[in-house]
């Protein structure tokens, strides 16, 4: 191992982990705004793991939880994971070793669909839960219309028919964002892994690397906006809300939004997927004529013995990792702590 460099950095150290991050291609989830912003509201000890061998190099932020001997680590939310240049199995091999020594005792390490090196695609700890659908926008904005759907093409001519600006006022669209967020998250029936507090929302929102996208209702004022999130190498749908009079806005809005990130350069805009694959999100998603990737995770245990002695507290199989990962994690489950999660 000699020559190979590893590392965390922390969120305090926001000028070295951006310079780190600068080496690599990278998504949002891996930058220091958007691993600040998740930590507002989990609280969890967040981190960019570096590692280099001479010119190959790769990093990937994530998030400690748990108290000392029962510490599990997880990528905060988005998509991120390992990404890198150079990559071979090198680096697995040194990521598993510095998680062992670090006292982790698992980890579930989420991977972005075309940014994470093919070596830790292919490793037996990977497993894909779901699918994501992204536009290649360097091919154009003639080729991506082309690709719309006949329903998708129809909605957009409306909209334009319509004569209904796209509203980029940011200050606007933010507070109508902030007003409104969690209402509709909850009446959506979104997962707990969407309630995040307002120094999140509102920290996501101040980011440079966010834009909102929205339309005015009849008085005037937002009914719809969307969230989106971009670096030079990727860009990613967040979050997308409205009000009754704005819910068929999605489509134009997400398309505008597209034009623009094209007309920036950026080469990639990840939709996101559906709460199951295939579901009617799933559906939406895919008459813009996005390409469909697979979604996966590495669910890796560090130390056996420690994992093997946790799952067993709450009766789960230590040796099954098809399905919620860490099983002593799983919703429901009677953490060693005592109380139900």
């Amino acid at each position: 191992m000699t020559g190979v460099r590893q590392e965390l950095v922390p969120l305090a150290d926001r000028e070295r982990w951006e310079r780190e991050l600068a080496a690599v291609p990278h998504a949002f989830a891996h930058t220091w705004g958007s691993c600040r912003a998740m930590q507002l509201t989990t609280g969890w000890p967040t981190s960019l793991y570096v590692w280099q061998d001479g010119p190959s190099r790769a990093v990937c932020a994530v998030a400690e939880r748990g108290e000392a001997g029962r510490v599990d680590v997880v990528t905060p939310y988005g998509f991120g994971g390992f990404t890198g240049v150079g990559v071979g199995p090198a680096l697995l091999d040194s990521w598993v070793r510095f998680a062992a020594d670090q006292g982790w005792v698992c980890g579930y390490v989420g991977l972005n669909p075309e940014l994470a090196p093919d070596v830790v695609r292919s490793s037996p700890d990977h497993a894909e839960h779901n699918d994501v659908y992204v536009l290649e926008l360097d091919r154009g904005l003639d080729a991506l219309h082309a690709a719309l759907s006949t329903n998708r093409r129809r909605q957009l001519r409306a909209f334009a028919a319509a004569g209904k600006p796209v509203v980029e006022d940011q200050d606007r669209l933010a507070g109508y964002f902030l007003a409104h967020v969690d209402a509709f998250l909850e009446a959506s029936g979104a997962t707990a892994a969407y309630a995040f507090r307002p120094e999140t929302w509102t920290a996501l929102l101040e980011l440079d690397d966010t834009f909102l996208v929205g339309v005015d209702g009849a008085d005037g004022d937002p009914v719809a906006a969307c969230l989106f999130a971009t670096t030079p190498h990727y860009a990613e749908y967040l979050f997308g809300i409205s009000g009754p009079d704005g819910r068929h806005y999605s489509a134009p809005l997400i398309w505008a939004a597209a034009a623009r990130l094209a007309e920036r350069g950026v080469p990639r805009l990840n939709l996101g997927g559906g709460v199951r694959r295939g579901d009617g999100i799933a559906e939406f998603k895919e008459r813009f004529g996005a390409t469909r990737l697979p979604l996966g995770a590495l669910k890796q245990v560090y130390r056996p013995a420690e994992y093997a002695a946790l799952a067993r507290e709450v009766g789960a199989d230590p040796d099954d990792r098809a399905g919620y990962f860490p099983a002593y994690r799983r919703p429901g489950a009677r953490t060693p702590s005592g109380p139900r999660t």
